[in-house]
This record gives structure tokens, sequence and C-alpha cells, in this order.
């Protein structure tokens, strides 16, 4: 009995362990501050580069040069994945090879619901769906439903909302008098954007070239704190009240 006493403490204290890495993991993520940069160039050709940042522990860093990418993945400064740009360049032709092939296969199934979309509405009226459709276009509760909405999506745009933003912008047109025009009417434009950056003129090429510089950092807390102010508030538990009402009829 003293023996299986002692097997059962090191099992509990391995778990209260286990939970409790598990919640400093958790909380390290909730709170931890996510860096992220990005610097994207275009003249002749496009460079740039990306990174996403937890704590200097977690890393996801990307670079563009001559058009091709190339990424990498790091963990406690170790490197654990790699991407080279042919993989990079496979991987894509991958996706889009499955998608088009997502895309054969699904064609001749929407004849069939097409099909058993007829069949049903023989049951259930068309009608009958296009006044549940309106009864929730025309609920009094969905103007303020999309009003906190949109409230929502500023806030979210608030919080990954750069703190350093820059950009450098290089126009030109065949005509260097008409690259002249073009300066003078973006003048007007002045005292919005020379806070974040510079325009310029190419009075030798014809095009559009220039770079971006940005940097900012926020928390997942954050989106989870605005998420349930979203889902709490009186006017989403109204609408989605009505919603979930609505299906029930059906």
């Amino acid at each position: 009995m003293a023996i299986l006493g002692v097997v059962l403490k090191i099992i509990a204290s391995f778990l209260v362990l286990l939970m409790g890495l598990l919640l400093a993991i958790l909380l390290l993520l909730l709170l931890g501050p996510i860096t992220y940069k990005g610097y994207t160039a275009y003249y002749e050709s496009a460079e740039g580069e990306w990174e996403i940042t937890l704590f200097h522990l977690f890393r996801v860093r990307f670079q563009m040069l001559e058009g091709k990418v190339k990424g990498e993945v790091k963990l406690l400064g170790v490197n654990v994945r790699a991407f080279s740009p042919d993989e990079l360049e496979t991987l894509t032709k991958d996706v889009e090879a499955d998608l088009k092939g997502d895309m054969l296969v699904v064609e001749p199934s929407k004849t069939k619901t097409k099909k058993k979309i007829a069949k049903k509405e023989k049951v259930s009226p068309f009608k009958a769906k296009w006044g549940r459709l309106k009864a929730i276009t025309t609920d009094p509760a969905l103007k303020p439903f999309i009003k906190h909405s949109i409230e929502t999506l500023g806030k979210i745009i608030k919080v990954l909302k750069p703190k350093v933003f820059h950009f450098h912008l290089l126009l030109g047109k065949e005509d260097v008098a008409k690259t002249g025009e073009l300066l003078a009417g973006l003048t007007l434009l002045f005292p919005w954007y020379y806070p974040y950056g510079t325009i310029e003129g190419n009075f030798e090429a014809a095009g559009i070239g220039g770079e971006i510089y940005l940097q900012g950092s926020f928390r997942l807390v954050q989106f989870f704190k605005i998420g349930l102010w979203w889902l709490l508030h009186k006017d989403t538990r109204q609408m989605l009240s009505r919603i979930l009402y609505n299906r029930e009829e059906e």
C-alpha cells in the first residue's frame, strides 16, 4: 500500500506540473505581446521581409528577393522549419491544383443540388423561405446589430493598427510635364500623408514604385475581450435569438 501511495503521489505531482505548464503556455499566448513588422518595396523588382514574433521565443519570417519567397520558423532560437523558394512555389502549385480538382468535382454536384432544391421547393414553397429572410432583414433588431458589429470591427482594426507606418512612393508618366501635373495635384493631399511618408516624381521613366514599412504589436487576449463584448452584447443576443427562432420554425 505504501508503494502504491508513493506512485499515486508521483502521478498526481506530474499531472499538477503538466497542468501548470499548460496554464503557463496558455497565459503566455493570451497575454504575451505578439509583434509584427514588414517591409515591402517595388522598383525594378519586388522585395520584402515580414516577421511575426512572440517574446522572441517563437518567430516566423518570410523574405522575398527578386520575386522569390523563402521563409523560416524558429522556436527558442532553433530553426524548426525552413521554406525554400522552390518548395513554396511547389506548395502554391499543389494548392492551386487541389482547388481546381475540387472545382471539377463540385461542378456536377451543383446540378444535382439544384434539382434537389427544386424538389424541396415543391414541398416547402420558396415564398415561405423568402418570408423568413424578409422577416430577418426587416427586423428592428438588425440595424442595432449591424451598428454594433461595425463598432466591433473598428475595435479589431484599432488593435491591429501599426504603431509605426512609413511609405515612399515614386510616380512617373511618359511625359515629364504630366508627371509634374500629377505631383502638383497630389500636393493637395500633403497635409494628410506627410506624417507617414513621401511622394516623389520619376522624371526618367513611367511607372509606379516605392516601399512600405510597418510595425506593431497586439495580444490575443484583446481579441478575446472584443469577441466576448460582441457576443454578450444585447444587440447580438437579440439578433441571434431571432435567427435561431426562425430556424426552429422551419
